[in-house]
């Protein structure tokens, strides 16, 4: 893709994102998987954005959570969670240590998303082609979200 064509694709999703946090929840599922494209005729992939004509839909929201009570509409307090919910390759490092998620944790997704579309299906240190266990995977991500920073994912060209 081009870079015109992931640019337009993150202000996509970070609009989507500003729209379910609006609302009050965390999105907390962020992956390719979950984004469905609509288009009116076909993707021009011969265009510089190829995503220029098309609609953006996020689906799934069964990890969705609420970060702003109900009733009080005040932001919950940071707590440890028992169950991971996510997607570990782009989940924030909080969310791999079973905090609550916030606005910020859907943001960090994001950026993980965007970084492995730029390198080509690729994040620094996150090999899941090997057959690991669920367990060894999630262990895997974390080691490699607490090793490296922003700027190394980054600048992977793996």
């Amino acid at each position: 893709m081009s870079t015109a064509s992931i640019l337009h694709f993150g202000l996509k999703m970070l609009n989507m994102l500003e729209g379910i946090h609006a609302a009050g929840f965390t999105y907390n599922d962020l992956k390719l998987d979950n984004v469905l494209v609509g288009f009116q005729n076909k993707i021009k992939p011969d265009k510089v954005n190829c995503f220029e004509e098309c609609s953006l839909h996020l689906v799934d929201f069964g990890f969705a959570a609420r970060y702003i009570d109900k009733k009080t509409r005040v932001h919950i307090d940071e707590h440890e969670i028992e169950t991971f919910r996510g997607n570990m390759i782009f989940a924030s490092l909080n969310q791999l240590k079973f905090q609550m998620t916030s606005r910020r944790d859907d943001l960090i997704s994001l950026c993980y998303l965007l970084i492995y579309i730029i390198n080509n299906g690729n994040l620094m240190g996150i090999d899941l082609s090997q057959n690991l266990s669920r367990n060894d995977s999630f262990n895997l991500v974390k080691k490699a979200k607490t090793k490296y920073s922003a700027s190394e994912f980054c600048c992977d060209n793996a």
